[in-house]
């Protein structure tokens, strides 16, 4: 059950011939209610008697009620001198039940103003070029109240129990509170261009914007010690989202053909602001004067996004290991140079093998498995990078923030139309680009193999085959790109790593479309006013350097995009 109540009161008027004045002042509630009940029965009469009161047995009963209430006042004034100079201010006073009565109340104001160039006596002589010119800019705040209907009050459910040798029922709590709960807010500044040029064949308009989200919503971890309660929902994060978005068009016709050209680019660049303090990694001097090396990566950050939320830091962000790169100049005896080891990471020959043998003889460490044996740190295996220089090759504080994400900073695209008398063809383009996608899927291109699973073709291809005990094999491939294969396990080539990090830029085909419109002289004979036929197609390419199976869905295994054909008649009579 909704009951919404809207009232508005506007006001328009003109002073003189240049000033337009006009005001809005409205208000708004909404409450919303829903009750539920179920229940079932086991055992039945007869089975055409199918009522709840024919059964035999109660298996489960149950019900519920949950509601919310927001209510906002809201205004807007707006003023035009000569057209030409343009002012608007808004004032939003919304309160929602989701919060406490403390904190339930957020104001929320919006100022903008525009300029119309084309209206100036400057440019007035080019109105033969310049049909619309305008600069605006704006700055503003909204709220965000997207949260549980009760999440700033602490929720309970039934317990039964025993007290003292009697069944009880209690209550037991399943969620925290917080009063302190308010409202999430998004401030945004932008400044825009728009104009129109040569019979407005031309149209460009260009926006760059910062916003910055406050105090989001959020229920961050809690310490396994706090049992199976909920975290409360705090206000805990903030996002900053910077970019640029332009759009283009041009339209034209030359004869009789008509054609026309439109993109678009944008480019955002997100920021986490704040969420759980700052990443403190790194050699420190204890009290002791003992050289210790803090990591505290696990309390400042949260999986998301296909990386990390961590404050200073991308959105999605990950967080891996980097394949070791050396030099490749170990002779394979004498005392190793750490930097001596297989130049692209990847043990290949005699001596990369015998680098890691008088590494870990040394006192150094290989991780995950350390130790060289077939079914450990073999030929056709990965080594990592040791970041922190501990000795340590490949453990978790030798992890480190990429600085990529699965987030496309670039999304652009672009339509192409044109038409000749009767015929008529249209494409639209679009893509993403600046974006990295983390994929090793067993089945696909792990290096993990069982039997009935099959491996992509580009990985069988590329994989390192090498039998020391037979070198002259016609199937070695000593300069394979990918891991070795191994049986039911991914062994040293399983830990997370830039390794398996592919760029997921892509430009596809989202549609093509081509069609003929018969001559009104043939289908007036029919009674028809038009009819055009047509053939279409989606998805029909898509340009890529990225192996998995389609990067606009990201890295799992989920059905792609799929490409679709059509063939259709337009009539109009």
């Amino acid at each position: 059950m909704r009951f919404i109540t809207d009232q508005l009161l506007r006001f328009n008027t003109r002073f003189g011939k240049d000033h337009d004045f006009s005001a809005l002042v409205g208000y708004n509630q909404t409450y919303y209610n829903e009750e539920s009940f179920n229940a079932s029965k086991i055992g039945m009469l007869d089975w055409d008697l199918y009522t709840l009161g024919t059964g035999l047995n109660l298996n489960s009963i149950n019900g519920g009620e949950e509601d919310y209430g927001m209510q906002s006042v809201f205004s807007r004034v707006n003023y035009a001198y000569k057209s030409r100079y343009l002012f608007e201010a808004n004032l939003r006073y919304d309160g929602s039940s989701r919060f406490s009565p403390e904190s339930r109340w957020g104001v929320f104001p919006s100022f903008s103003v525009g300029w119309r160039l084309n209206e100036e006596p400057f440019l007035k002589d080019l109105g033969d070029y310049v049909q619309n010119v305008k600069l605006r800019a704006s700055w503003g705040q909204l709220g965000n109240a997207a949260s549980g209907y009760y999440d700033w009050q602490a929720t309970y459910n039934k317990k039964n129990t025993v007290i003292d040798g009697i069944p009880s029922t209690g209550l037991v709590i399943t969620k925290q509170g917080n009063n302190a709960l308010q409202w999430e807010s998004t401030t945004a500044t932008n400044i825009g261009l728009e104009f129109g040029l040569f019979n407005n064949r031309l149209f460009t308009e260009i926006d760059v914007y910062n916003r910055q989200t406050s105090g989001i919503l959020f229920s961050p971890e809690l310490y396994l010690t706090s049992g199976t309660v909920s975290p409360a929902t705090e206000n805990i994060a903030g996002v900053r989202n910077q970019g640029v978005e332009v759009d283009l068009s041009w339209n034209d016709r030359i004869g009789d053909f008509t054609y026309q050209i439109g993109a678009n680019f944008a480019y955002n660049n997100n920021l986490v602001t704040k969420y759980k303090g700052t990443l403190d990694k790194g050699w420190r001097v204890d009290e002791n004067g003992n050289d210790v090396y803090v990591n505290n990566i696990g309390q400042i950050s949260v999986g998301g996004f296909g990386g990390l939320i961590a404050e200073g830091h991308t959105i999605g962000e990950t967080n891996l290991r980097k394949v070791y790169s050396g030099n490749g100049s170990y002779s394979g005896t004498g005392i190793p140079d750490i930097h001596a080891g297989p130049k692209d990471g990847m043990i290949r020959t005699e001596n990369d093998l015998k680098w890691v043998q008088a590494m870990m003889a040394a006192g150094y460490t290989f991780q995950p498995l350390n130790a060289v044996a077939k079914d450990r740190i073999w030929y056709g295996d990965l080594l990592y990078a040791d970041s922190d220089g501990d000795g340590n090759y490949g453990d978790a504080d030798d992890m480190d923030f990429t600085g990529r994400s699965s987030i496309p900073k670039y999304n652009f695209g672009f339509n192409l139309a044109g038409s000749y008398k009767n015929f008529d063809i249209s494409t639209v383009w679009f893509g993403s680009a600046g974006f990295s996608l983390y994929w090793k899927q067993q089945g696909y291109n792990s290096p993990s193999i069982r039997n009935g699973w099959s491996v992509s073709q580009q990985y069988a291809e590329n994989v390192y085959r090498w039998d020391p005990e037979n070198p002259t094999l016609s199937n070695n491939n000593q300069n394979g790109s990918m891991p070795r294969f191994l049986d039911e396990t991914e062994g040293n080539n399983g830990a997370s790593s830039t390794f398996w990090e592919y760029d997921g830029s892509f430009l596809k085909l989202r549609n093509i479309q081509i069609g003929y419109t018969l001559p009104q002289k043939l289908t007036q004979k029919l009674l028809i006013q038009r009819l055009r036929v047509y053939a279409s197609g989606e998805n029909l390419l898509t340009i890529t350097n990225y192996p998995g199976i389609d990067p606009e869905i990201g890295a799992n295994v989920e059905y792609p995009t799929l490409k679709q054909y059509a063939f259709g008649i337009n009539l109009t009579f």
